[in-house]
């Protein structure tokens, strides 16, 4: 049990009181124990093989009703006994597989990240477990910072929301009405318009990060705006698991290419489900080396794609591309 490696009663509950302020509810209650493990293991414990894919697990999977096609059995093969229950939907838990984060997290925790950020948060729970293991490993974690940006605030639970600013994450909601960012590649879809970034606020498909600060002029009344301008010129680490149509992925790697050292990707395995032109094919590409340039831009790429037992073979997968060389550039 998580509770019985944290060292005790009286310390769960202090850490509790820290990170949750007020959410009872078990769900919560058992995620806190999760996150007070991590804060009382030591790094080198957090680095044992199988520990942190066992913190994933106990923190609990999102539920999902998706099944391998032709059977009842779940996506999750055998890790299906860690989800959630149907009663608490898709909105919480982690859209992980315990042993592809725990890849990509000891990877990672090499890297001396202390500014991170991500692009799709959705529930939120990936970044509260996410902040959690790597500010152990940051130069200063104490001063870690995390910022999350997204284009919808309705699948953040409200405990989550507490939680995250517990964890000194920053949530960054682009677009009220939500942005529109589906933009189609017309080399990739012949006939089919690709779409520009304009600087209406109704409409903003195909728009970037980069794309919202050159249209601040919109913005600069807004919490939003002034958040954007804040932006830092330099990240540790970016997670990119917004939009994943093979565009958007492009565009939100290229806004942030001259910005970020590290950089992660979800769903590189996924296309099956997500369709052809998605991360799988963006991933693909740049495995292969269409970013490296010599002198200018140089990097290297692990692939964190361990299936669970029973399922078939083809669930999500993290990618990492560690740039070595980079001219670094601001928004």
């Amino acid at each position: 049990m998580v509770t019985d490696s944290v060292g005790g009663q009286e310390q769960l509950s202090g850490c509790s009181a820290a990170i949750t302020q007020g959410c009872r509810q078990p769900l919560y209650q058992n995620l806190t124990k999760v996150l007070c493990s991590i804060e009382a293991s030591t790094k080198d414990s957090l680095l044992t093989k199988g520990r942190i894919a066992e913190l994933v697990r106990a923190s609990g999977l999102a539920y999902t009703r998706a099944v391998q096609h032709g059977t009842n059995l779940s996506i999750y093969g055998e890790e299906a006994a860690w989800m959630l229950s149907r009663a608490y939907g898709g909105k919480n838990g982690l859209w992980q597989v315990p042993a592809q984060l725990e890849c990509a997290l000891q990877q990672l925790s090499s890297n001396r990240i202390q500014h991170s950020l991500t692009i799709g948060t959705f529930s939120g729970w990936t970044d509260i477990f996410m902040t959690a293991i790597l500010r152990r490993f940051a130069p200063s974690p104490s001063e870690y910072t995390h910022l999350t940006v997204d284009v919808i605030s309705a699948t953040v639970q409200s405990c989550v929301q507490r939680t995250l600013r517990n964890l000194n994450v920053t949530r960054l909601v682009l677009g009220d009405p939500p942005l529109v960012n589906r933009p189609e590649d017309s080399q990739l879809l012949p006939g089919r318009r690709f779409m520009r970034c304009t600087n209406r606020t109704s409409m903003r498909a195909g728009c970037s990060m980069r794309d919202l600060v050159a249209h601040n002029g919109v913005l600069r009344d807004s919490a939003t705006g002034r958040e954007l301008l804040r932006l830092r010129h330099v990240y540790d680490l970016c997670f990119i698991d917004g939009d994943h149509s093979y565009q958007a992925v492009n565009n939100d790697f290229e806004g942030l290419r001259g910005v970020c050292r590290t950089f992660l990707f979800h769903d590189i395995i996924n296309a099956p489900r997500v369709g052809n032109l998605s991360t799988t094919l963006f991933w693909l590409e740049t495995a292969a080396g269409k970013w490296q340039q010599p002198g200018r831009y140089a990097y290297s790429t692990v692939e964190c794609t361990q299936q669970p037992a029973g399922s078939d073979g083809q669930l999500m997968g993290l990618g990492i591309v560690d740039v070595s060389r980079w001219r670094p550039s601001s928004f």
